[in-house]
């Protein structure tokens, strides 16, 4: 069966999903390679998910306007370059 997933044949079902990521002692989102890697990026979620929902929801849309903006500088070619 493993072999089914890894060739793409057959992909696991939720509960599936769930014994392994016990198995292994990881989230799903890490079993899924989707885990966040930046202690930084980390930190500020935590921050973010502790306060009160308005507050909440102007960082979330301040971060949404910040991502969109780099995306659009990102297609015109006028992103800055990383350090």
């Amino acid at each position: 069966m493993v072999t089914k997933y890894e060739g793409g044949v057959h992909a696991p079902t939720v509960i599936v999903l769930v014994r392994l990521a016990a198995l292994f002692e990881v989230t799903l989102d890490s079993l899924l390679g989707r885990d966040v890697r930046d202690p930084r990026l980390m930190r500020c979620l935590l921050g973010i998910e502790a306060m009160d929902e308005p507050s909440r929801i102007v960082v979330i849309d301040a971060i949404e306007a910040i991502v969109n903006t780099y995306r659009l500088l990102f297609q015109r070619g006028t992103a800055p370059e990383p350090q």
